[in-house]
């Protein structure tokens, strides 16, 4: 049992019951704040608004609802460079990750990121730059603050030269891509998901 899942559609809702034993209990009525409490720890999220708990047919029964997060693709990490000087590709794209992550207050599973190495004839760097030139693009929901940004700016130059791209051979491209514009796992517009994450920081 501990295995079974229903259907999952994110943006959507699961519903279970708690039922007590003893019909003429008032505990849960009489202690909703517990049930709350446990409700919000189990989605991990204190300011999840929809999260709904209802009575049903008398104090010893109780429905709650708790929205599916949306399990996101944003933001879309791309990272380009020319190939051979990358020994773990992993490496740099955990760097990169981390960098928007911590900008952008995103949680760890929010992670869609490429890697692609180019043969140098194909990514000629521009002038004055290096061979380890190294071009990141982030597509991500507009609504993020200029302070958010330049944290993004600082945290990917600051990982990457960590891991051998000198900080003046980094360029990054922010897209910023309204809610409405992007659907994933199904045909809803993000704009109408819960996220799991707050866009304006």
């Amino acid at each position: 049992m501990p295995d079974y899942r229903r259907n999952r559609l994110p943006g959507g809702t699961y519903f279970f019951t708690v039922n007590l034993l003893d019909r003429d209990s008032r505990l849960l009525t009489d202690r909703i704040g517990v049930l709350r409490e446990a409700v919000r720890l189990f989605v991990h999220d204190e300011a999840r608004p929809s999260t709904t708990i209802a009575r049903r047919r008398g104090p010893w029964q109780f429905r709650v609802g708790v929205p599916l997060l949306w399990e996101g693709t944003m933001p879309v990490i791309l990272i380009e460079t020319q190939a051979g000087w990358i020994a773990d590709p992993a490496v740099v794209i955990a760097a990169v990750h981390a960098g928007v992550q911590d900008a952008l207050r995103v949680p760890d599973w929010d992670r869609t990121v490429r890697l692609i190495e180019h043969r140098p004839d194909h990514f000629p760097p521009p002038p004055g730059k290096g061979d380890r030139f190294t071009l990141v693009e982030v597509k991500m929901f507009a609504g993020r603050s200029i302070a958010a940004k330049r944290e993004l700016y600082e945290g990917v130059v600051g990982r990457l030269a960590a891991v051998g791209v000198p900080r003046g051979d980094t360029m990054i491209c922010l897209v910023e891509v309204p809610l409405d514009n992007m659907a994933v796992f199904g045909a809803s517009p993000a704009s109408e998901m819960d996220l799991g994450f707050a866009v304006a920081v």
